[in-house]
Formats: structure tokens, sequence, C-alpha cells
């Protein structure tokens, strides 16, 4: 996970059960036990069917946290630059994640 986003999808269910395939993790909750973070791992938002489902899912949030910029952005009509770098970011949350 090379990406620093706030939310991703990890391989398989969190909670073991067979039937996810995938689970959305939030990436500012880290799992902590006894003060440590846990292994690394961050707590899941949801799990899913499958993996196309949790992209979706992770760039609906990822979406939403770039409300409040896009907000500010109409307000303020801001240059084609800054207008540019926002379409950037958000085609970049597309994307398809490792």
């Amino acid at each position: 996970m090379s990406d620093e986003s706030r939310f991703y999808v990890l391989n398989g269910s969190i909670s073991a059960h067979c039937c996810f395939d995938a689970s959305v993790c939030d990436r500012t909750r880290p799992v902590m036990i006894g003060g440590e973070h846990y292994k690394g791992q961050h707590h899941q938002l949801c799990e899913c069917f499958d993996r196309e489902e949790a992209e979706q899912i992770r760039l609906a949030l990822e979406l939403l946290e770039l409300l409040p910029q896009i907000e500010c952005a109409a307000r303020q009509e801001l240059s084609y630059v800054g207008l540019k770098d926002l379409a950037d970011r958000i085609a970049a949350l597309k994307e398809p994640r490792p």
C-alpha cells in the first residue's frame, strides 16, 4: 500500500468470513491493542462480496472527502490550473489499485 489516501481496499475478509472477497478500511483509524498499532491494521468500514464493489465504495468515500474542496472551488471560481489539479486528483482516485 504505497498510496497514502485515507481509504483503501484490502483483499479478503478481515472478519474471516469466506463469502467476502474484499474489505474497505480507513487509514485514519488504526487498530490499537495495548497502546500499539496492531500489525499495521486499520478499522474496516465494510466487507464486500467482490473487489470491484469494494473499489466503488472506496471511490465514493474518497470523493466525499473532496466535496469541501469542490465546493470551495465553485465558490472561489478557481483558476483553470486549480480546477485541473482537482480534476487530476479525482481521476487518480478512479484508477485501479493493485
